[in-house]
């Protein structure tokens, strides 16, 4: 059972949050951790969404923890006292409960790295960025690093709902309303129509389509379910299908491209920030980039491992535009990798952002012209005849 609770910190300040397990356990819990409870009652909800839902932390979150746990150890505060101020502060209950449990990891001599690996709630690249922060002794600034990391995920996020979630909508309302109108409306007007009126070729088309969806409903359903399940299957299969798919298609597969560019050399900038060698950097790129993505980058690992430099593997790809190699170039001449990693991403994402309000700017009037489309055809398909028909009869004049 979840519980939630309000409570005075030690240093009188009332805090809230939620706790799982049994009512005695969780107000032994509470005080042994020096909370004086003000109430506490059951979250019925909260555990029902448990039961059913596995939640998972957010980009978003993971930005905001980061970035005040780097404030605090910057500040002077001690690892084990940023943990009891986080969880106490966090509003992320996943987050909390991470913080509560690395506590005692901490105090039994693990590393900080190693105390989050306990949880699934952090990738793989954070950790790694995490272990070489400790090895260094430079925390607070991979932390900084993740934090921006994680705020850039989150932005992405941000982008594409806004630019794809508003048309996503729109399309399911006019799919709604195109089978409403096919199953309840159209049988209501057929018959008004005049004799002649299935000879125009709109007409028959409507009336027909709206036949196939009264009486072949089951098949209608059962094909779609098909193409789902077919289309599930067929990208386990082959996971590079849809992929090379969408880059195909205009505006879709370029932005798709510049977005994996700007992805793998943020996460290069990230982990070289950090103090990851080249070719580990690399091999944990791999893990959080594209199908088609992962394979170029795999075959200049391949030359790099041959005696290449980067810049060399890059420019034998023809994937990697020829100002990703000039720029790469620049950092092995300075030896300031991490520098010329972030140039790459900055531009590849500023890219990214553009095509995609391109995109966003095109799918609006995009969908008017559709929904004028429909409109126009039901008017001339079936409210035309009718009114013809009952001008004819004199019911209209």
């Amino acid at each position: 059972m979840n519980w939630r609770y309000k409570a005075f910190n030690r240093m009188a300040r009332e805090v809230a949050g939620i706790e799982a397990g049994a009512r005695k356990e969780v107000l032994a819990r509470l005080k042994s951790r020096g909370l004086a409870v003000i109430s506490l009652y059951p979250d019925f909800y909260g555990w029902a969404v448990s039961l059913m839902t596995k939640k998972q932390v957010s980009s978003k979150q993971l930005s905001l923890f980061f970035q005040d746990f780097a404030n605090m150890l910057s500040a002077g505060i001690s690892l084990k006292n940023s943990f009891f101020a986080l969880e106490e502060t966090s509003c992320c209950s996943e987050l909390a409960l991470v913080c509560r449990n690395a506590v005692g990891d901490i105090e039994s001599g693990k590393g900080l790295a190693e105390a989050f690996s306990s949880s699934s709630v952090f990738p793989k690249i954070s950790l790694t960025a995490l272990s070489a922060g400790e090895r260094s002794g430079n925390i607070p600034q991979v932390m900084e690093l993740l934090s921006k990391h994680y705020k850039v995920l989150a932005d992405i996020r941000r982008r594409m709902l806004g630019s794809l979630g508003y048309p996503a909508v729109v399309f399911c309302v006019l799919t709604g309303a195109v089978v409403y109108a096919s199953v309840a409306v159209i049988p209501q007007l057929e018959p008004l129509l005049p004799r002649g009126a299935m000879e125009g070729g709109l007409t028959r088309i409507l009336v027909g389509f709206s036949h196939v969806l009264q009486t072949e409903w089951p098949l209608v359903l059962g094909g779609l379910a098909l193409l789902a399940g077919g289309a599930v299957f067929w990208a386990k299969k082959d996971p590079t299908f849809f992929a090379g798919l969408a880059s195909h298609f205009p505006f879709i597969g370029p932005a798709q491209k510049d977005l994996e560019l700007s992805m793998i050399f943020f996460n290069l900038y990230v982990l070289q920030k950090s103090g990851i060698p080249l070719e580990m950097a690399l091999q944990e790129t791999l893990a959080g980039v594209g199908v088609e993505a992962g394979a170029h980058l795999e075959e200049c690992r391949r030359f790099l491992a041959g005696g290449l430099t980067l810049s060399e593997a890059l420019g034998r790809d023809e994937y990697f535009p020829r100002i990703v190699a000039d720029t790469v170039r620049i950092g092995e001449e300075t030896g300031r990798y991490d520098e010329y990693f972030e140039r790459v991403f900055h531009h590849f994402y500023r890219s990214f952002q553009t095509r995609m309000d391109v995109l966003s700017s095109a799918l609006h009037p995009a969908l008017l012209c559709v929904s004028a489309v429909l409109i126009a055809s039901f008017a001339l398909g079936f409210l035309k005849p009718i009114y013809a028909n009952l001008t004819n009869v004199g019911v209209l004049r």
